[in-house]
């Protein structure tokens, strides 16, 4: 059935009530009905505030990416290594580092206290008074033998 409704020389409008749910499927040609749009339009409101949301979001993990990467070590492709150097390439110190494996085929970074005890195993086994002070500098040994110094 086809309503159709048409008012000759007035102005007066006219609402279609009651229409039941259209079809929404590639070829339709039903007609939707207002609480069809409300949804439609109440979907399009969550999602323009959604994407609001996310654009927001992007733009303060950038800004914080940006800043991670000015205290990140950075790669030096010219050279091929990592650098510290950060603001006018001013050497940096990497700290907290964890002790790393000290195997034949380790390639874990060692550490300050790593290099200090095996400086410290060193100055032991060549005895002599060899050692190695709080700040990690090495005293070598000295020997004596019969009446003679030796260095």
């Amino acid at each position: 059935m086809v309503y159709s409704r048409q008012l000759i020389g007035t102005e007066t409008t006219s609402k279609i009530t009651n229409v039941k749910d259209g079809d929404l499927t590639t070829g339709s040609t039903d007609a939707v009905n207002g609480s069809q749009l409300k949804t439609t339009n109440d979907a399009v409101a969550t999602n323009t505030t959604n994407i609001a949301t996310n654009t927001t979001n992007i733009s303060n993990l950038t800004e914080t990416v940006t800043n991670l990467g000015e205290d990140a070590l950075k790669w030096d492709k010219d050279n091929g290594v990592f650098t510290a150097a950060h603001g006018n390439n001013t050497a940096s110190k990497i700290t907290n580092i964890l002790d790393g494996t000290v195997t034949a085929t380790s390639s874990d970074a060692i550490n300050g206290s790593q290099l200090y005890d095996l400086s410290s195993n060193i100055a032991t086994y060549f005895g002599g008074n060899a050692s190695v002070n709080t700040d990690g500098v090495f005293t070598g040994p000295t020997y004596k033998i019969g009446e003679n110094k030796l260095l």
